[in-house]
């Protein structure tokens, strides 16, 4: 029975042995088509064509998952049957990658059992739409020799890095576009608004990504000290959260930027540059960590994140003032984050009265209506206090 027969019979509704059963006659005929070729002394690498389009004739009624199920057959009977020059699975394998249809994992499989030279062939071939991942995979379950197989890995993964390094330059070159456009007139929802498109369509956060839109933040907020002589903080933590900004010195790279500007006074159209107020800039960090702090308190994460919180503050600003702290926390019945808060206390002990008492202020209601729920679940429960709260006197 001939293959069209086949399809006529099965009216469309095709099962896995159906399609194995189809790609056998298939690979059958490309056969039959090679001994003819051979006596005829035509060029045998065409057939290669004709089994691709042999494959989209059949394939015609065929839902998308049996399209790929199919070529995985006949790709396989095409490489493993005798009598079909490699050759021919080869080029039929290229064609396949080519398929909008077809996922490339179904000829993946097939290809692997290609010999060595015929992979290698396949990665370096530029018609064969590959992915470096669908390379990798490739060169690494169908390379036989040892060290033709780490050759031709360190060969892909020279390639993804100069890819990524290309990708880089793209997304950097993007970013620095937006950095060049950042000025006083710019409003700061814009330049948020703009930073985050771009960010989506970095293809990956590198350090230098990372440093390109810190310098965008911190030009901003400069120009905003320029034209206003302040700035907000609550509007760029959307893209850069006020932690963060505590972490990199978010003040230091914005005074640096003024700094530029004041060097260039063409980058502004501001007649009269007001002053740069760093220490401002950083109360108004730590009041929006604070903020941000109070937003996501919960029992497990909470005291990890003041711990953070608190790091942003410099060594001259930090003395030893913990008692009232102390208390709170003894008080709170946070059993879980004990350890936790041995760290955060020895944070405290280091900050001045000033800076702790805000601190505190603006996370004791939290922990206060926190201690309630708790007591009130104690009292319920009969759960006693833990000796682990003796531990931070």
């Amino acid at each position: 029975m001939g293959i069209h027969e086949i399809i006529k019979r099965l009216k469309f509704a095709f099962s896995n042995a159906d399609l194995e059963q189809l790609a056998e006659q298939g690979a059958e005929e490309v056969k039959k088509n090679v001994q003819e070729a051979k006596k005829s002394d035509k060029d045998i690498e065409s057939i290669a064509e004709m089994a691709y389009e042999q494959y989209q004739a059949l394939t015609k009624n065929m839902s998308k998952e049996q399209k790929g199920e199919f070529a995985r057959q006949y790709a396989n009977f095409l490489v493993e049957k005798k009598g079909i020059p490699f050759d021919i699975a080869y080029n039929y394998i290229i064609m396949m990658t080519g398929e909008k249809e077809v996922d490339n994992k179904y000829v993946i499989e097939p290809a692997k059992k290609l010999p060595d030279a015929k992979v290698s062939e396949l990665i370096s071939e530029d018609e064969a739409q590959l992915s470096l991942e669908d390379k990798f995979e490739l060169a690494k379950g169908g390379i036989q020799n040892p060290d033709l197989k780490d050759e031709k890995l360190e060969e892909i993964e020279e390639e993804k890095r100069e890819k990524q390094r290309k990708e880089e330059m793209a997304d950097l070159k993007s970013l620095e576009s937006l950095y060049r456009q950042c000025n006083e007139n710019m409003g700061d929802w814009k330049l948020v608004e703009e930073l985050n498109k771009k960010m989506q369509m970095v293809r990956q956060v590198t350090p230098k990504i990372e440093e390109m839109k810190r310098k965008i933040v911190a030009k901003k907020i400069a120009c905003n000290y320029a034209k206003n002589g302040t700035s907000t903080v609550y509007i760029f933590a959307s893209v850069i959260p006020a932690i963060e900004m505590g972490k990199i010195n978010m003040p230091e790279l914005a005074r640096r930027e003024y700094e530029t500007i004041e060097k260039n006074p063409n980058l502004l159209r501001v007649k009269n540059m007001k002053k740069f107020n760093e220490q401002e800039l950083r109360d108004n960090i730590l009041a929006e960590v604070e903020s941000e702090a109070e937003k996501g308190f919960n029992e497990t994460e909470a005291f990890k994140e003041l711990e953070s919180m608190l790091k942003i503050l410099s060594v001259e600003e930090r003395k030893k003032q913990i008692e009232g702290l102390k208390a709170i926390i003894k008080d709170s019945k946070l059993r879980s984050t004990v350890e936790q808060t041995k760290g955060l206390v020895e944070e405290l002990s280091k900050i001045p009265e000033e800076k702790r008492l805000k601190v505190i202020s603006s996370i004791q209601d939290i922990v206060e209506e926190r201690n309630e729920k708790n007591i009130s679940h104690s009292n319920s429960s009969g759960v006693t206090q833990s000796n682990d709260d003796e531990n931070l006197r």
